[in-house]
């Protein structure tokens, strides 16, 4: 249910693994990145994060490897 309620956000969302590979992305995200799924499975996540935002949000990643919490963030 979670992923058929994704395909229909307006929003890109996407699912990385503890391995740094997508696992999933909604419909939306497959569209702003011109890619389907096989396609993002070979890029680096982190190659779709805004220059701005990057640093930001890989240091969030790695806490939260470290301790297992959920990882959610925004950005561009």
């Amino acid at each position: 249910k979670y992923r058929q309620l994704t395909n229909l956000s307006p929003v890109g969302i996407c699912h990385i693994n503890n391995k740094d590979i997508f696992d999933f992305s909604n419909s939306t995200f497959m569209r702003i990145t011109g890619l389907q799924m096989e396609g993002l499975r070979t890029k680096p996540w982190t190659e779709f994060i805004h220059d701005l935002d990057r640093q930001r949000v890989v240091e969030n990643w790695e806490k939260v490897k470290k301790t297992n919490e959920k990882f959610m963030e925004q950005f561009r």
